[in-house]
C-alpha cells in the first residue's frame, strides 16, 4: 500500500470533522479539528487568505469555535454564511481546558483548548453580532473614548492652572465659565507661553465636545429609526444611550427581560460581562446612561 492510499484509508477511518477549534491571530490562524470520536484529524497553521478555503471543505453544520477577539464576529459571520456552526467562547472559559496549563500557552494548545471547550454541553457562547450591531457599537465605543479624553483634558487643564495658583470650583461648568477670562487675565502668574498652552487645551476641550455631540446625533438617529430601542426606552426604563449599547451587545433588549442572565461581550473582544438581574452591568454600560461625561471630571 503506497503512502497516498494509506493516508486516504486513515482519513476514512477517522471520519469527517465535527468540531474545529480556531485560534485567531493577525497573520496566522491555527486550526484543530476532531471527528465524532474526539480523535485529532489535523492541527495546523493557516494564513488568513487560506483559512476560508480550508473551512469550505468542512461538512455543513460542523462546529467551528473560536475565542473572543477583535475579528471573531467577522469570521463567525463568514462561516455562518457558508453553512457552518460558528461559535465564540470567552477567553477565561477556554483556559481551564488547556492541558498544558498556563505555562504551555501557544497557538496550537489554544486551538486544542478551544475545540475541547466547545464540546462542553453547558458552555456559554457569545452571540454572534450582526453588522448593524457592530456598527452601532463602533459609535458607542468611539463616544466612550471621547468621554475619557474629555475628562482627561479637563483634569489636565485644572492641574496646569493649579501650578499658577488658580483653583476653580468642582464641575466642568464652573471651569468652562471662567477659563477664557482666566487666560486673558493679566494679573495672574501665567506668562505668554502658558496662556498659549491653555488656549490650545481649551480648543481641544471644545473639539471633544463637538465629537461627543456628533456621536449623540448618530445615536439619536438610530433610536428614532429602531422600534426595539424605542420600546426599551419606554417600557424597561433604559435611557437611549444604554438602549443602543445593550442592543448592540445582546441583539434584543427583550433578551434582558426574558433570560435571567444575558451574556454580552465587553469591549472590542476582551472581557465578557454578565448582564442580568443578579449581576451588575459592566462599567461601560452603566456609563452609557449618562448623556455627558461632566460628572466624571473633578
Amino acid at each position: 500500500m503506497n503512502q497516498i492510499t494509506r493516508a486516504v484509508v486513515q482519513r476514512e477511518a477517522r471520519g469527517q470533522a465535527v468540531r474545529v477549534g480556531v485560534d485567531l491571530a493577525k497573520r496566522v490562524i491555527q486550526v484543530h479539528a476532531v471527528d465524532s470520536a474526539g480523535r485529532v484529524l489535523t492541527s495546523r497553521a493557516l494564513t488568513r487568505d487560506k483559512f476560508i478555503a480550508w473551512c469550505a471543505q468542512l461538512p455543513t453544520g460542523c462546529i467551528v469555535a473560536m475565542q473572543t477577539s477583535s475579528s471573531a464576529h467577522h469570521w463567525s459571520r463568514k462561516l455562518i454564511s457558508m453553512g457552518l456552526d460558528a461559535r465564540i467562547i470567552a477567553a477565561q472559559l477556554v483556559s481551564p481546558y488547556r492541558k498544558q496549563g498556563a505555562s504551555g500557552k501557544n497557538d496550537a494548545n489554544d486551538a486544542a483548548a478551544i475545540c475541547e471547550a466547545a464540546s462542553r454541553p453547558q458552555m456559554h457562547f457569545v452571540p454572534v453580532k450582526s453588522i448593524e450591531q457592530q456598527s452601532m457599537l463602533c459609535v458607542h465605543r468611539l463616544r466612550e473614548g471621547y468621554k475619557a479624553d474629555r475628562v482627561a483634558c479637563i483634569n489636565r487643564i485644572r492641574g496646569l492652572l493649579a501650578e499658577f495658583g488658580l483653583v476653580f470650583a468642582q464641575g466642568p461648568a464652573a471651569l468652562e465659565a471662567d477659563l477664557s477670562d482666566t487666560i486673558e487675565d493679566a494679573d495672574n502668574e501665567m506668562n505668554a507661553l502658558a496662556r498659549l498652552v491653555m488656549r490650545q487645551a481649551q480648543t481641544q476641550w471644545r473639539e471633544l465636545d463637538a465629537h461627543i455631540a456628533w456621536c449623540d446625533q448618530r445615536i439619536a438617529a438610530h433610536v428614532k429609526d429602531n422600534d426595539d430601542v424605542k420600546k426599551g426606552d419606554r417600557t424597561h426604563g433604559h435611557r437611549p444611550h444604554r438602549c443602543v449599547c445593550l442592543r448592540g451587545h445582546c441583539g434584543r433588549l427583550q433578551a434582558v427581560q426574558e433570560r435571567r442572565t444575558v451574556w454580552c461581550l465587553d469591549g472590542a473582544g476582551a472581557t465578557p460581562t454578565f448582564i442580568g438581574r443578579q449581576e451588575q452591568p459592566g462599567r461601560h454600560i452603566r456609563g452609557a446612561g449618562a448623556p455627558s461625561p461632566a460628572h466624571q471630571a473633578r
